[in-house]
């Protein structure tokens, strides 16, 4: 098997170091590097899925392109294409030196096709989850009947599409478990955010109302093509003039959970062609979803890099081949 990318190699300052991708000061921009670290519940794996990040960069460079295209929202992405040489800050004895790390030709292999080069923004530390479909944390909390929607819908079945579209609202956490915020929680949030309690309403309902146009959007292309998106989520950042941008990545299958249209059946788990494999994997070990995680076997990673692959297939490469 092909051995995962689980770090970049890269010997510049990082800005920052997420669960799945690197990200390193350009100055006005950022450079992110997206590797085949994988995470569940939150907590990093020690395995990673060969050429996960290279699937995970291609969806989400056409995504942005598509919803941009659309005429929804812009997003931070300026380039996908990987330079000569990185000028970026190393620090030597707790003092910054500006060089520029040329790329060779084996690291030049590692990175090609997984970096993004963006645009900085001021990042909303909140996820906004759309929900088309009954699944996954949803369906647990509606079986348990600790949520509205248990009042409004009582009858409706795991995999089930909603009535209507549902949007969650979740911290950003780096460490630990994203906790669910409510909308006076939300509020607060975005006023400590924007540093003012002025407009903080409309701006969340902008928000929000950008969070729907753009599943609904997507959701037609994808079901064209044979997928369903049952839930996904987004992240949202204001640049230096101001504008509400759209960031980190999209509608992939580590930001979504996919199934396959032919195989849709509601009234059971679907068969999940996202992590949705690796989470059940590690529910029935009986792991108790704290660091540290236990090994992945083989099956499993291939299982994964195989579905990612598969939706990157359905959803970019056939289109393509078909308009060749």
């Amino acid at each position: 098997m092909k051995k995962a990318m689980l770090e970049t190699g890269i010997i510049l300052k990082e800005f920052k170091k997420g669960k799945i991708r690197d990200i390193y000061d350009l100055d006005d921009r950022l450079l992110i590097v997206t590797t085949d670290r994988v995470s569940a519940f939150d907590v990093v794996m020690r395995q990673g899925i060969p050429d996960k990040g290279i699937v995970l960069n291609q969806l989400s460079d056409f995504w942005f392109r598509f919803i941009e295209e659309k005429g929804i929202i812009k997003n931070h992405l300026i380039s996908t294409e990987l330079p000569r040489g990185i000028i970026g800050v190393v620090f030597y004895d707790g003092k910054p030196f500006r060089i520029c790390q040329e790329i060779g030709q084996k690291q030049k292999e590692n990175l090609a096709q997984r970096i993004m080069i963006v645009k900085k923004t001021k990042v909303i530390p909140v996820e906004f989850i759309v929900r088309g479909y009954l699944a996954g944390s949803a369906w647990e909390k509606h079986k348990r009947g600790d949520w509205w929607l248990k009042k409004v819908r009582p009858n409706l079945k795991e995999g089930e599409r909603l009535p209507f579209l549902l949007i969650q609202h979740t911290t950003k956490a780096e460490i630990g478990h994203d906790k669910d915020l409510d909308l006076r929680e939300l509020y607060q949030v975005l006023e400590r955010y924007f540093g003012t309690k002025e407009y903080i309403a409309s701006r969340a309902e902008t928000i929000m109302g950008k969070s729907f146009e753009i599943y609904k959007v997507a959701s037609e292309y994808a079901e064209a093509r044979g997928i369903i998106i049952a839930d996904t989520k987004f992240e949202f950042g204001i640049d230096i003039e101001g504008n509400l941008l759209l960031v980190d990545e999209l509608l992939t299958p580590d930001s979504s959970r996919f199934w396959l249209k032919e195989k849709w059946q509601p009234g059971k788990q679907q068969e999940g062609y996202d992590k949705q494999p690796l989470r059940d994997w590690l529910e029935s070990t009986g792991w108790d979803k704290n660091p540290p995680p236990p090994d992945l076997p083989e099956e499993i990673i291939k299982l994964l890099a195989e579905r990612y692959q598969e939706i990157r297939d359905r959803l970019i490469l056939k289109t393509k081949k078909a308009e060749a």
